[in-house]
């Protein structure tokens, strides 16, 4: 997805639909400056690029991913009900 020209940014993960063993793909979006973009023009994009199983069943556009201090996606925090334990709440 990072080769449309129309992404600036993009992550994937896996995950669990309710009630069932499987992973859906769920995509991460950050649009190119200026550039609007559409879910059904990305999955059309991806179906004549990837397998089947690796195309998104789900796509989230965002103003940023969160990153690391070395820059690397930070694919749990895009997870659902995802939760640092490390991170002490406010009292």
């Amino acid at each position: 997805m990072c080769a449309h020209p129309k992404v600036k940014y993009a992550a994937v993960v896996g995950q669990r639909e309710k009630g069932g063993r499987e992973e859906a793909v769920k995509a991460f979006i950050v649009p190119a400056e200026g550039e609007r973009i559409t879910p059904s023009e990305l999955i059309g994009y991806c179906r004549m690029r990837l397998a089947p199983y690796k195309v998104p069943d789900e796509i989230e556009f965002r103003e940023g991913l969160p990153k690391s201090a070395t820059g690397k996606v930070l694919r749990k925090e895009l997870r659902e009900g995802y939760k640092d334990l490390r991170v002490m709440e406010k009292q």
